[in-house]
């Protein structure tokens, strides 16, 4: 992966020997990307927990020990056009994050491939979101509230999986398996799901239409061009 921070971050965080860490953002979010840091000889000398880069309305980013809050002021309608807000955050990949979501979210993509995740709860009202997940230390809760639409979320091969569903979906797959529109509860999970120490468990909760829930290759070896990131 390039190191991109070459561009200084705009706030930071210490990580002061934290090992988990929780990042919320309570009056919901807009335009989000979350990946972990790359590291530099510079953090040789001071370990962050977080970077971040913004674009456009610039939340306030507080953080206290291991908690960090994203906090936008009142979105009106015109204000979530992508061009308004950009949120850029790098992540502490050695340390156990808690993401939470409370309010609308629309278009987060999160790369957490190389992060370690505790645990996702996402808010009423999730449109665009997409999430690579790691492989997971225990049972993982990825949960989403209702209201939710175009998601899409990816775990490495071979991790077992549950899956909870209520208040009907439409156009909702599972690794192979195309569900298309149900209108009742649906409870799902792999064959290997119950023996596992170390597993998914996913709810979506009053309902979902354009849900995908697969598996990725894994970490990407390669360096990935981030030409239409330096803007931020």
């Amino acid at each position: 992966m390039r190191e991109w921070s070459s561009e200084m971050p705009h706030a930071s965080a210490a990580c002061d020997g934290l090992r988990t860490a929780r990042l919320a953002f309570p009056r919901g979010a807009a335009d989000v990307t979350l990946e972990p840091i790359v590291a530099t000889p510079t953090y040789r000398v001071i370990e962050p927990l977080l970077h971040a880069w913004f674009s456009g309305r610039r939340p306030e980013l507080v953080a206290d020990g291991g908690d960090v809050y994203v906090e936008y002021s009142s979105f009106g309608w015109f204000d979530w056009r992508p061009s308004r807000s950009r949120t850029r955050l790098a992540l502490n990949p050695d340390v156990a994050w808690e993401i939470l979501v409370r309010g609308g979210v629309s278009k987060l993509r999160g790369d957490l491939r190389r992060v370690r995740v505790a645990r996702v709860a996402i808010g009423v009202g999730a449109s665009e979101l997409t999430l690579s997940l790691p492989r997971p230390e225990g049972t993982v809760s990825v949960e989403i509230a209702g209201g939710a639409s175009d998601v899409a979320i990816d775990r490495p091969a071979g991790v077992p999986l549950r899956l909870v569903v209520r208040g009907g979906a439409s156009g909702l797959s599972v690794d192979t398996l195309r569900l298309g529109s149900i209108g009742r509860e649906l409870r799902w999970q792999s064959s290997d799901w119950a023996a596992a120490s170390d597993r998914y468990d996913i709810a979506i909760l009053g309902g979902v239409s354009n849900a995908r829930l697969g598996v990725h290759s894994g970490v990407d070896t390669d360096e990935p061009s981030h030409s239409d990131r330096t803007s931020i």
